[in-house]
């Protein structure tokens, strides 16, 4: 059972460290006092950290100190938008920032946003990682990620795109190509995800150019193919 801290004096905030602090989860605890009609209860909320289980209101208090007292407060800011919800309220999205710097989330390379974050605020971070560069299909556009996350990954064949956010699938640079040509934009190949041989639905005629419905099996993408009509040659019958 972890030690209650329920008084801020149950911390030397001369000495306890950010990762000290760090919240593991949240705890409760329903106390009563009493029996019969006169019993009362009582709530007790918490955090399950390193040193012990810390009353929530306690363990603001001494987060806050100790972010002040190490100069925290910035990167605290800068944290703040990349863990935030908008479902919850801004002392609770707080919490969230000044936890994340307290257990060193920015230098986790398995975090989603390791390395946007890090080419804003921490290059030198980026040193030592291993980064790919890989084609999310959601946004369509060449970004990076780590070799941890990728793997990290690997059986649902999803990455977090760099731009957007959302897990999607992805492809390699390599397998666009210019093979005397564009082969984004060649008849029968999707032009988000590179697949050949599409699955065409119906098809109708547009001025000078045939039009073509079709869905790529392998990524879902749906289009229109276009096919100019041009004059070939006279059949006599």
């Amino acid at each position: 059972m972890q030690k209650l801290i329920d008084s801020i004096s149950g911390i030397d905030l001369t000495a306890v460290q950010p990762e000290q602090l760090c919240r593991k989860h949240g705890t409760f605890r329903c106390n009563s006092t009493g029996s019969g009609r006169d019993k009362k209860y009582s709530y007790r909320h918490g955090a399950s950290t390193p040193i012990g289980d810390i009353e929530d209101s306690v363990w603001k208090t001494a987060a806050e100190a100790v972010v002040k007292r190490d100069g925290l407060e910035q990167e605290v800011a800068q944290i703040l938008p990349y863990v935030s919800f908008a479902s919850d309220t801004s002392a609770e999205n707080r919490i969230s920032a000044i936890n994340a710097v307290f257990s060193g989330l920015y230098k986790d390379t398995l975090w989603v946003s390791f390395v946007e974050y890090n080419r804003n605020y921490h290059p030198e971070l980026l040193t030592d990682a291993e980064l790919v560069e890989v084609i999310p299909l959601c946004c369509n556009r060449p970004g990076q990620i780590t070799a941890d996350r990728l793997y990290y990954d690997r059986y649902s064949q999803t990455i977090p795109c760099p731009y957007c956010g959302r897990f999607s699938p992805f492809r390699w640079p390599e397998d666009i190509g210019e093979k005397g040509g564009n082969d984004e934009q060649a008849a029968d190949t999707c032009p988000v995800c590179g697949h050949k041989d599409l699955i065409y639905g119906d098809s109708e005629l547009q001025d000078e150019s045939y039009i073509y419905d079709w869905t790529c099996p392998n990524c879902g993408q749906t289009g229109k193919e276009c096919h100019a009509l041009v004059f070939s040659e006279h059949i006599l019958t």
